[in-house]
């Protein structure tokens, strides 16, 4: 019974570890500016929140209920705007991932943009993160490993080792 308790200390410590790096990848190395009613420059990451009339040019394409769409700037002109879809968020806060589908959204569609720069500070703390968690993990697995600490031993002969 001892080692299947054993076993789920290491697999809680597996997990928590784990839950760890995921927490630290979802801040991720971005941050997002304010919206603005003018979009960055091309190739820029940014969400794009869209107006009803863009929620109903994009249902058939992208879905119903559509609130923003997140990813990179391919082009763009007076009146559209291409976009390479890394994920889609409906009004109810649905996320859906996508893997760089292009989709193409009218001007008049778009209620503001928000830029999602590269952040120097945020990347310097997922890499703390990962590497801290790894420390931790190693140094539990260490503990785990050794067990409760040094047993003592009688002396020989079996006397209590008073004179």
């Amino acid at each position: 019974m001892p080692a299947k308790r054993g076993c789920h200390r290491f697999t809680r410590r597996v997990l928590t570890v784990m839950c760890a790096g995921s927490l630290a990848l979802n801040i991720g190395c971005y941050s997002y500016l304010p919206v603005q009613s003018q979009p960055p420059q091309v190739a820029e990451r940014l969400s794009i929140t869209l107006n009803d009339r863009g929620r109903a040019a994009l249902t058939e394409k992208v879905g119903p209920l559509l609130d923003r769409v997140e990813g990179r700037m391919v082009r763009m002109d007076s009146t559209k705007v291409v976009l390479s879809v890394s994920r889609v968020i409906d009004l109810r806060g649905t996320a859906s991932n996508w893997v760089g589908e292009e989709v193409t959204i009218s001007r008049d569609g778009i209620l503001g943009f928000q830029p999602r720069p590269y952040s120097r500070g945020r990347t310097a703390f997922l890499v703390g993160a990962i590497v801290g968690g790894i420390v931790l993990f190693a140094l539990s697995l260490s503990l785990a490993v050794s067990g409760s600490g040094i047993k003592e031993v009688p002396p020989p002969g079996g006397g209590t080792g008073q004179g």
